[in-house]
This record gives structure tokens, sequence and C-alpha cells, in this order.
């Protein structure tokens, strides 16, 4: 990856290599500098039409931006390139769930599990897909799994809670919101969920002062 950058707006006036302009864009992209990013991946992918990289971060940007068809199309790309890469697949079953393709998203999740079994937020998004499919039980023990795996892993939890507050399983749901929380309190999903928690059960001291929390994060 020789090929070079030059005079880009959104990039330091010293010459980058292609590796550093992705490696820099990606930062953009974190902090939502989404214009400046797009530049920077469609300029590498006019030098390197192919290069799965570009192709995935983009595809990832318009995620972002709910072009969700351009997503798809691009991920598909980086994975037709690069098919051995995990996180292609998962990052590509998010967009197809949604755009509510089920089936596709299912096939995608299995597929980065195949590649790589010990990541945890694989087990999770498929646990979600699950959850949303109506499969209870293959969720729950996707996202028990994720924990297996990783037992920081606050978002299984926050799921976990989700999936026995459907099931009005309330005590279970709070306990779960709990140690969400717990691993992760400055987020602010959990604290939302578990007002709403002590809300539905008429635990309105509880709630507000969750929701007090919520607003402060």
């Amino acid at each position: 990856m020789h090929a070079a950058l030059q005079n880009a707006e959104t990039v330091p006036p010293e010459e980058m290599s292609v590796d550093q302009a992705l490696h820099y864009a990606v930062g953009l992209q974190r902090q939502q500098c989404l214009d400046a990013a797009e530049t920077i991946y469609r300029r590498v992918l006019q030098l390197l039409p192919d290069h799965p990289d570009a192709q995935h971060y983009l595809g990832l940007l318009h995620f972002q931006r709910g072009r969700n068809e351009a997503a798809v199309a691009l991920l598909e790309q980086a994975i037709a390139r690069s098919p051995d890469f995990a996180d292609f697949h998962s990052n590509l079953g998010n967009v197809q769930l949604a755009l509510g393709r089920l089936a596709a998203a299912e096939t995608s999740y299995r597929q980065a599990i195949h590649l790589d079994p010990a990541r945890a937020d694989f087990h999770n998004n498929l646990g979600v897909l699950q959850r949303v499919a109506g499969q209870d039980e293959a969720a729950e023990a996707e996202f028990w799994r994720a924990i297996a795996l990783d037992a920081k892993h606050f978002r299984a939890y926050n799921n976990l809670g989700m999936l026995h507050a459907a099931r009005d399983d309330i005590k279970s749901a709070v306990q779960y919101y709990c140690q969400s929380i717990t691993l992760r309190p400055e987020h602010p999903d959990s604290h939302k969920l578990l007002g709403l928690a002590y809300y539905s059960t008429g635990q309105l001291a509880e709630a507000a002062e969750v929701f007090r929390q919520w607003l402060e994060k």
C-alpha cells in the first residue's frame, strides 16, 4: 500500500499513506465528523477501488447515516475481497437486521461466529436477532454465551433485562439492568430501561430517581 493521499482538505498537509489516511478517517468518524471521513474514504477508493477496509468503513458510515442499502453493497464488496474477516460479516448482519432481513442477518452473524467464536459481541448480536424473531430461549442462551466470554458485557445484561421484561418478569429484568449499570454506570440506556421497569410496577419514586440519573448522563 504505497499509494498516498495529498492535498486533501480533511487531512494534515503532509503526505499520508493509505493506511495512515484510513486510521485518521476512522478517528474522524468516531468523532461524528462524517463528511470529512467520507471524503477520505472516497479518495482512498479512487486510488484503490477494491480496498476492503475503505469499503468496510465507508459502508459503516453509510449505516450511521441511514443509507442502509448503500451500506450493504459496500460491506458485501469488502467481504468479497476479505471473506475471512469476521467483523465484516458481523457489521453486515447489523445492517441487514436494521433492514428487517432476519434470515440474511442470521447467516452473517453465524459466519462471524464461525470465524471468531470467542467474540462476545457476535453472540450478543445473534441473541438480539433471535429476540426480534421471537426465539426467546435461543436468544437468552446467546446472551449468556456473550457473558461467559466477557463478564463485563453490559449490553448482554441489558438484553437479558429486556427479554425478561417482555415476559413480565420485572424482578429479573431489574436485576439485569442493575448489573449493566454496575458494569457501565455512564451508559444512559441502562438507566432508561431500569426506570421503565420500575415505572411499570408502580415504583414511581424509584423510577423518578433513575430517570433523573438518566437525564444527567
